[in-house]
């Protein structure tokens, strides 16, 4: 019998979202957050300087929660790995919410980062077959607004990845 790997693979539906004017609401202003586009072996808009799983680590499913594709993430030992986007001008005193779907198996965290600064979340643990949602919110601790990337830190995933 054959096995599925997809099944239990993806991150999916990334979502970087803020609401600096209240009376708008929120606004995605992630780009690619849906993984659709590809460069190579690396999703458009991602694979920042804070970027440090290896190129192995990193690859394309078919197996997307909507659209065609999603990001599989690989780091099969205890030691996390970050995979990051482009920067992003973010500034304080504005509440963000970092939200994506995972499923798989393994262990995920989101992060905002600059220079080499990194604001972790706590981790959540992931073992499932079925779309979950993570969302993180964060508001800029420094005084001053900066290029910041966001992170995905990953670590004792299946061989699958998540």
């Amino acid at each position: 019998m054959k096995k599925n790997y997809f099944l239990q693979t993806a991150i999916l539906s990334v979502a970087l979202l803020f609401g600096a004017v209240p009376s708008f609401g929120a606004v995605d202003m992630l780009q690619n957050g849906s993984f659709e586009d590809w460069s190579g072996d690396a999703p458009t808009a991602w694979n920042g300087s804070k970027t440090n799983i290896a190129a192995s680590g990193v690859s394309k499913s078919t197996d997307a929660r909507t659209g065609s594709n999603a990001l599989v993430l690989t780091v099969t030992n205890d030691s996390h790995k970050r995979y990051s986007t482009q920067a992003y001008r973010l500034k304080p005193g504005v509440e963000y919410t970092f939200s994506f779907w995972v499923k798989g198996k393994g262990d995920i965290r989101s992060a905002y980062a600059i220079g080499s600064n990194y604001t972790y979340s706590e981790y959540s643990t992931i073992n499932s077959t079925e779309w979950a949602q993570v969302s993180n919110t964060f508001s800029i601790k420094e005084e001053t607004e900066g290029d910041y990337e966001l992170v995905f830190s990953v670590k004792s995933t299946a061989e699958t990845g998540i």
